[in-house]
Formats: C-alpha cells, sequence, structure tokens
C-alpha cells in the first residue's frame, strides 16, 4: 500500500481549529493569528455587551488578547468535546490561567468551561463565538469583569441583566 505524506492530506475544519486552540493554549498567538486566522475574523464573547462583545479583524483580535497574555498564562485549554459539520465546529472546552500571586482578591487561578463555535474559511478561523458564565471570574478571582479588564488593562462590559 503506498504511503501518502501528511503535507499532501487535506485538514478539516476541525483539524484547524484543534491546531488553533493548542497555539491559544501555548500563548503563541503568532501562530494562532499569522497562520490560522483570516484576516477579517469576527471574535464574539458573547456574554459581553457591545462594544466589547464583538472584535473584528486580526489584530484587533490579537490585541484584545495580548492584554490578557501579558498578564496571565494559559494553562490549559481542553477539548472535551468536538463536533464539525463542514466548515463549522463546535466543541466544549475547559480553560484555565494563571496570574501573578496577589493580583485578584480570592485566587490566581480561574477555570472557566466554554463551549464555542468557529467557522473555517480556506484553513483559517473566520469566526470564533465563546459562550461561558461570567460568574467564573467573581467566583475564582473575586472581581467581575470590568474589574477583570481593569487588572490586566483592557475594558470590558458585561451585558445588562
Amino acid at each position: 500500500m503506498p504511503v501518502i505524506e501528511e503535507e499532501f492530506m487535506p485538514r478539516s475544519a476541525g483539524d484547524v481549529v484543534r491546531e488553533f486552540t493548542r497555539a491559544m493554549r501555548d500563548g503563541d498567538l503568532a501562530h494562532a493569528f499569522d497562520d490560522l486566522a483570516t484576516e477579517d475574523i469576527v471574535f464574539e464573547n458573547v456574554p459581553m455587551k457591545p462594544p466589547a462583545q464583538i472584535v473584528t479583524g486580526r489584530e484587533a483580535v490579537r490585541s484584545r488578547l495580548e492584554a490578557l497574555y501579558a498578564v496571565g498564562k494559559a494553562e490549559r485549554f481542553d477539548i472535551v468535546n468536538q463536533l464539525e459539520n463542514d466548515d463549522v465546529v463546535m466543541h466544549e472546552r475547559v480553560d484555565s490561567y494563571s496570574f501573578p500571586p496577589g493580583l485578584f482578591p480570592k485566587g490566581d487561578v480561574f477555570l472557566m468551561r466554554v463551549a464555542s463555535v468557529f467557522t473555517v474559511r480556506d484553513d483559517r478561523v473566520a469566526g470564533w463565538r465563546d459562550y461561558y458564565d461570567l460568574g467564573v471570574f467573581e467566583d475564582e478571582l473575586g472581581v467581575d469583569l470590568a474589574g477583570f479588564g481593569a487588572v490586566i488593562g483592557h475594558r470590558y462590559a458585561t451585558r445588562a441583566s
């Protein structure tokens, strides 16, 4: 049976999302955005309200995440389950970030369950929506999302209840 070299094997949308997620976990924003995101990527934090909810464009999304990664370190981005249908990938994930001791009132680590929906175009992430419980910030770190944003140097707003 002939051996097919891996470089000629087409990547599925799920493969692209797994690689993107690994890059995010490893803090390799250059790989995640330069190699795996479209120029016009749309990132949506569904629990937030505008203007923080939707960020459009590779550099704008990277900038948003650089604020987090400048202060915290991603420890885990564990995909628990992943489903894909053509160019749409959905997964549930457990994320964990650690921060310098004493930065937040209740602790230095937060663990958050996330459900994400990705759209892949031309082997790059074009759309990324995260759904999660905003209460995690307060429960795990002792601050609300606005307080979290103030600590990491980025302004966030939450949805009105």
